[in-house]
């Protein structure tokens, strides 16, 4: 068994290494925050978000959510420049189309 010693402060504590937890502490590195930890019980994407691989709508009727995907759209080839790691992020498109019919008059 591996014992790994911990600081015993940090500034910062995020809890859980899913798409969340990991997007957090990455902003909060590029807001200057230098003092982050990254707890995972387990793999780093490894749990819900790895159950959503590869699926990202980039259209939603919500601006609020639609500005947040094409930020993050825009952000993984930055990410694999500054880490130097491949993310397997590939943009590919796809066609919506509506299941039901408008009535006629």
């Amino acid at each position: 068994m591996m014992s790994h010693k911990l600081s015993i402060q940090t500034e910062v504590v995020v809890i859980g290494a899913g798409v969340v937890g990991t997007s957090v502490a990455y902003h909060l590195g590029r807001l200057g925050c230098s003092d982050v930890l990254l707890l995972e019980r387990s793999k780093i994407g490894g749990g819900t978000t790895w159950h959503a691989a590869g699926n990202m709508e980039t259209y939603r009727a919500d601006p609020v959510l639609g500005e947040m995907v094409r930020y993050t759209t825009e952000l993984f080839p930055v990410l694999e420049r500054e880490s130097e790691q491949l993310t397997g992020w590939r943009r590919t498109g796809r066609t919506c189309t509506p299941l039901w019919r408008a009535p006629s008059r």
